[in-house]
């Protein structure tokens, strides 16, 4: 076998192992589709699309981004109580404001899941 077959064969193996790990991990009973930020002087606003997919109202979310910019990644995190509880089975944005410094634009995360579930009688989820 030729040696650059070889040296081929293991950057496809690797690539494909990456490609798998891509996604939104999602464990908690939310469903997030989609993160968008923008970034100010006063940090990141994180605005995500929610849906709560538990049988109970929640009031209170946790989630974990990613981020690709520039040939580097940018993990953020954030926790937000909802003011107006989240019904079971409604969906709408959920905004996060994140203190952190970042320069230049975000936009869209590579994943962003939730966390931590605060749900409005006082119980919670987290990811273990």
């Amino acid at each position: 076998m030729h040696p650059g077959f070889t040296v081929v064969r293991i950057a496809l193996v690797a690539l494909a192992l990456i490609l798998s790990g891509c996604g939104t991990p999602q464990q908690l009973p939310i469903e997030i589709p989609s993160c968008d930020t923008v970034v100010g002087s006063h940090g990141v606003t994180l605005t995500a699309v929610v849906k709560n997919d538990s049988y109970k109202p929640v009031s209170g979310l946790s989630i974990a981004a990613d981020f690709y910019r520039d040939f580097r990644t940018t993990h953020l995190t954030g926790t937000t109580k909802i003011p107006l509880a989240l019904n079971p089975g409604e969906e709408r944005n959920v905004t996060f404001e994140i203190p952190t410094k970042v320069s230049g634009s975000l936009g869209r995360a590579m994943r962003c899941f939730a966390t931590r579930v605060v749900y409005q009688d006082g119980t919670s989820q987290t990811v273990k």
